[in-house]
């Protein structure tokens, strides 16, 4: 079943991509069907929006109608309206239908990406409940974060993951991470595209995390997470420099002695940048 999953998605990334391409032929026939047809430019600017148009409003429920008729089902259909408008092209003979053809296909297309920011945090498990999904976004403190989108939950993430910001889906995967209530979570560089509202936000989903037994392995190159840490693990050139707690380690990255007998830094910990492990 795992391998039949990935033929089909290996199917659905192939067909998407080419759709991309197929895209391009309206700009690259805009001379010949605007002779042809006798379209103006505002003609082609209205066929253009319509696709637009339709794919936004697909995008606001698409993720709501696949959740209602499950995901074999719900991509199913949404492959099969998406084919027929595809090959509905071949049928237009003037504006008004290609207008209703290039809406429709639109409309369809805005269904065939891998899914929402709910199934994603989910992990695409159709067993997953609403409650197990929302207690992973609060746990990462990014159910704020997605309320803001008009979509909430089911608003659609694209293959190259927009409408979210690189700091977003650093967030949506956190949640996806915390999913499923696991007791050991493992995060490379977890804070290298947030801002500083995202800083603040993983310092408060790592806490959350300590409270709820859950621990932690972060391994990054930015200081700022390591106020949020317990233990501190000091790698260079892929050699143990130094380990210990928090307060004993942060005042050696800083080039001071741990404590007041003056014992000064063990070798190597302060040059370059090394590669730490929380």
């Amino acid at each position: 079943m795992g391998y039949f999953r990935w033929v089909i998605c290996t199917l659905l990334l192939f067909g998407i991509t080419k759709n991309y391409m197929d895209r391009q032929v309206l700009g690259v026939l805009k001379t010949t069907l605007q002779h042809d047809r006798g379209w103006s430019e505002i003609d082609y600017s209205n066929l253009v929006f319509a696709f637009q148009a339709a794919y936004a409003a697909g995008m606001l429920c698409m993720g709501w109608l696949i959740d209602r008729l499950g995901t074999r089902l719900g991509y199913a259909l949404a492959m099969a309206f998406w084919s027929l408008a595809s090959m509905a092209h071949a049928f237009g003979n003037s504006l008004i239908s290609f207008i209703v053809f290039r809406s429709a296909l639109g409309f369809g297309e805005s269904a065939l990406f891998p899914a929402s920011i709910k199934a994603n945090i989910a992990r695409m498990r159709e067993d997953a409940t609403d409650t197990a999904i929302f207690e992973a976004a609060e746990l990462a403190d990014v159910h704020e974060m997605i309320s803001q989108f008009p979509a909430g939950y089911e608003t659609q993430v694209l293959i190259d993951g927009s409408p979210l910001s690189g700091g977003q889906k650093q967030r949506i995967g956190l949640a996806r991470a915390f999913f499923g209530s696991p007791r050991l979570v493992v995060l490379d560089e977890p804070n290298s595209n947030l801002d500083a509202a995202g800083e603040m936000a993983l310092a408060r989903a790592l806490s959350r995390a300590k409270d709820k037994k859950i621990t932690i392995v972060a391994i990054t190159q930015r200081p700022s997470l390591l106020q949020s840490v317990d233990r501190i693990m000091i790698i260079k050139d892929g050699t143990t420099q130094t380990i210990g707690k928090r307060d004993e380690i942060i005042p050696l990255l800083n080039g001071r002695p741990p404590n007041a007998n003056g014992s000064p830094p063990p070798a190597n910990t302060t040059n370059g940048k090394p590669r730490l492990e929380a």
